[in-house]
């Protein structure tokens, strides 16, 4: 091949190339240029259109967006200026509550005015009160940011405002990281009416509670607080708390006389039957019995219960609550008619392989007062219980 046709081809090609080049910075160019018109298109309609601007755009944007606005350049300062703000108001309207973004969240920490009061009297513009007013934000990612990348402090403050606002998930990682907490979350809660807060703070955060959390419900008509309220005091045995939710005529169902029996905490059994007037049913005694709670058995008995059921003598037998079990069949005069009492007793008594424990001796006694016993099973001449596993 002679280096005529050589140089001619190479031209060629280089031709092409820079064909393709110019082609696609044609069209990389013409994307921009579009993106550039629509870009111009949407500020024209921001700055030049005022009777869409203040109506549809501008309702939208809170003060701090709209500080953010003002300060982008003239255009946008004369816009502000022809609006609704006035100079005094925007001037003030810079508030870290009021942040949608980690982007300008670090300009409101960049730029916050530290030391100074909130007002006359009022809190110090800290690390803890800025802390709070992100939780404000109701924006889990705007808190873990200022907490793990800027490592603000915080109090008390940061989990109320997560709590006042029912955020459940924020309330999580603020125990989960051993934010401060006391009452006031407990009582925030309650008057917001937070149910699920509620619970996870006393439950799992072991958050204290007092008379304002049961106050806070009643004076804004949260009755589902009150009412898991005096369920939650009575199986725990507080008394105060029950006669709180008492008096502010809380509604009560038969799980608060069962919680308190569950637990033994006959106080407070004795004060929602007697005081509260609150109902009861067959759950009272059947926990009372299942936790081995003699003493509650016999103040129903004293009460005139009449909701004994075979279902209290099978879990006082299955936990192994002898005393119980004579209580409830000997003086309650609770009557058997199934065999479910010696399975779940002698189930049990299997599992602690030991002929003399607790379990044992109540299928001893079942059997000595002719309860039931299961299908297949039999007892020989020595007294002996077989059943088809043996």
């Amino acid at each position: 091949m002679s280096s005529s046709s050589e140089k001619t081809r190479t031209k060629r090609g280089g031709a092409l190339l820079g064909q393709n080049h110019d082609e696609k910075k044609r069209r990389i160019g013409g994307g921009e240029r579009k993106r550039d018109d629509s870009c111009l298109e949407l500020w024209d309609l921001i700055v030049n259109n005022d009777d869409i601007c203040f109506k549809h755009i501008l309702p939208k944007l809170n003060g701090t967006d709209v500080k953010f606005l003002h300060d982008v350049n003239g255009e946008t300062r004369k816009l502000i200026k022809r609006s609704s703000y006035n100079k005094g108001e925007l001037q003030n309207r810079f508030k870290v509550n009021e942040m949608s973004s980690i982007s300008t969240l670090e300009v409101a920490w960049e730029h916050y005015p530290w030391g100074k009061l909130v007002w006359q009297y009022g809190p110090r513009m800290d690390e803890p009160y800025f802390c709070w007013q992100v939780a404000y934000t109701n924006k889990l990612e705007l808190l873990k940011w200022i907490r793990e990348e800027k490592n603000c402090d915080w109090d008390v403050g940061t989990i109320n405002a997560a709590v006042r606002q029912g955020n459940l998930e924020m309330v999580k990682y603020c125990v989960a990281n051993e934010c401060p907490v006391d009452e006031w979350a407990c009582s925030d809660a309650a008057e917001n009416g937070h149910l699920e807060c509620l619970k996870y703070l006393h439950e799992e955060a072991k958050a204290p509670w007092d008379s304002g959390t049961a106050s806070m419900a009643a004076e804004n008509g949260h009755l589902h607080i009150l009412e898991y309220l005096v369920g939650r005091a009575a199986l725990e045995g507080n008394l105060e708390m029950v006669k709180y939710c008492v008096r502010y005529e809380c509604p009560i169902d038969e799980y608060a006389c069962a919680n308190a029996a569950l637990k033994g905490h006959l106080a407070c059994l004795k004060y929602l039957h007697e005081k509260a007037k609150a109902p009861w049913d067959r759950r009272t005694a059947h926990w009372a019995a299942s936790n081995g709670h003699l003493h509650i058995l016999k103040y129903l008995v004293k009460r005139k219960f009449d909701e004994f059921t075979e279902w209290a003598c099978e879990d006082a037998a299955k936990n192994g609550h002898l005393d119980c079990l004579k209580y409830l069949h000997e003086t309650a005069k609770v009557r058997w008619t199934s065999s479910r009492a010696v399975r779940k007793a002698f189930d049990n008594a299997q599992l602690r392989w030991a002929k003399n424990n607790a379990q044992f001796k109540c299928v001893h006694y079942l059997l000595d007062n002719n309860c039931p016993i299961p299908r297949n099973w039999r007892i020989d001449e020595h007294g002996e219980l077989h059943h088809p596993g043996n």
